[in-house]
């Protein structure tokens, strides 16, 4: 019977829940036949449809994958309830490039047109983390190294909202995500292309792995109760090629009680800004000095040789400037005009 982290709803909203029709007297289960599980031959007749929110109730016992290749294979051959399925609009470039026009976000983060690169694969370095579920990256090998591509992670969402608890755990999503990713080189795969809504540029939505083991840093990211998995309608085919990993991770930090899904309360940490004035400023400079060096994290780029960094030992952040240089302001808006080389400057230190 579907229970609280396998499939159920859970006590504090997050997973996906199992539909309200269902009662306790319904069983879920395997059903094996001397020629093999009923299920997968249903499917293969194309006369089911996989539910996905059973990932986390088949966990423990598998065979989703199979239950998934069975699908896809009555869809394939137009079986039963698939006889006008038309299957998703997928462009492939060869050898895994993109079309022209694809992947050019400028440096400050501003989406451009992402058309037509859903199905590619390609190699890139991670220079900027948004949030708990957004990255952007430098493609490998293109011709326009200095353009960012920002991507969403696919089927998972990050905490949101000023809730101390939601704002907490998205601080702690990011911070992952930077020891993880940034600065490394990732495999990215478009899922699919999110269109424009209203305010909202269109996404490319991905699934990015990394390392030798080539982990899904989304699935890692649900794994620790750092985001939660969304819930798609049964039909829609734009999603995460790996939702049910993601499911059946959702489901180990629901029972484990981790980030999001623990009762416990948390708060935001108190950071000073001390930068905030230059009487403030005063104030630290001695001891800071003294001391000599600090480890930091630089927050933000302001331009060759301004920054904004932060003091983790310290919960401390300041604006930072290069002794005895300058570099050339750059645009702080789509809007602005920066001084020659501004832009340049902003990028070469963005990549470092």
């Amino acid at each position: 019977m579907p229970q609280p982290g396998a499939g159920g709803k859970s006590s504090n909203a997050f997973g996906l829940p199992a539909p309200q029709t269902v009662t306790s007297n319904i069983m879920i289960g395997t059903a094996i036949h001397p020629n093999g599980n009923i299920a997968e031959f249903l499917l293969g007749a194309g006369l089911a449809k996989v539910i996905d929110w059973h990932a986390g109730i088949l966990s423990s016992v598998g065979g989703m994958d199979r239950l998934r290749a069975a699908e896809k294979s009555a869809k394939e051959k137009k079986l039963g309830i698939w006889e006008n399925y038309s299957g998703p609009s997928v462009s492939r470039q060869n050898n895994g490039q993109n079309l022209a026009g694809a992947g050019n976000d400028s440096v400050n983060g501003s989406s451009g047109t992402a058309l037509n690169t859903k199905g590619t694969e390609f190699d890139a370095t991670v220079v900027r983390i948004w949030g708990p579920d957004s990255i952007s990256v430098v493609e490998k090998g293109t011709a326009t190294p200095e353009k960012e591509r920002r991507l969403q992670l696919s089927s998972i969402r990050g905490p949101r909202g000023n809730d101390p608890k939601q704002m907490y755990w998205a601080a702690e999503a990011k911070e992952f995500l930077r020891k993880k990713l940034i600065g490394k080189t990732v495999h990215v795969h478009v899922d699919f292309v999110k269109p424009k809504e209203g305010d909202f540029d269109e996404k490319e939505c991905v699934t990015v792995k990394y390392g030798g083991a080539q982990a899904n840093v989304a699935e890692q990211v649900v794994e620790k109760g750092l985001a939660t998995v969304l819930r798609h309608r049964r039909d829609d085919e734009d999603r995460s090629p790996e939702l049910d990993k993601l499911v059946v991770a959702e489901q180990k930090a629901v029972t484990e009680a981790k980030g999001l899904h623990s009762p416990k309360d948390v708060s935001l940490p108190r950071i000073v800004d001390a930068s905030e004035s230059g009487a403030k400023a005063a104030q630290f400079l001695p001891s800071w000095k003294r001391s000599g060096k600090h480890p930091a994290l630089v927050d933000f780029v302001a331009s060759g040789s301004r920054f904004k960094l932060f003091l983790p030992k310290e919960n401390k952040k300041l604006t930072f400037v290069l002794a005895g240089i300058k570099s050339p302001r750059a645009a702080r808006s789509a809007n602005e005009k920066g001084e020659p080389y501004g832009a340049e400057g902003q990028r070469w230190s963005t990549s470092r």
